[in-house]
């Protein structure tokens, strides 16, 4: 199984329409107080001329759809990506981007840090 950030709980993938694009649900830990967040993401994959590689994910879930379990929150991804560009055969450089509604609420010391 693939490492992933502590602070995600699982990540299960829903469908994938063709080697590029994957759909998946994301769930996060919650902590200090605050619940759950989940995600529905729709992510693109493309490798370019150059060897580097861009990939873009936004949420994809109709937001009338409840959260899939009682004290989650359905956070919303508007637009999030990375960019990977090798550097040397052993380095890389990597951009990201992401602007993200986490929904519900968030402590005011955590939201003026993001």
């Amino acid at each position: 199984m693939k490492e992933r950030d502590g602070r995600v709980e699982y990540v299960l993938s829903l469908s994938q329409s063709n080697t590029n694009i994957l759909t998946c649900y994301v769930r996060y830990f919650g902590s200090w107080k605050m619940s759950p967040r989940e995600l529905y993401l729709s992510s693109a994959r493309m490798r370019l001329s150059d060897a580097s590689h861009l990939i873009v994910n936004k949420s994809m879930m109709d937001m009338s759809v409840e959260p899939s379990s009682k004290g989650v929150v359905r956070a919303t991804l508007l637009l999030g990506g990375f960019f990977i560009t090798p550097t040397s055969p052993n380095s890389c450089l990597l951009l990201a981007v992401s602007q993200i509604d986490f929904g519900g609420w968030i402590p005011e010391f955590l939201a003026n840090r993001l």
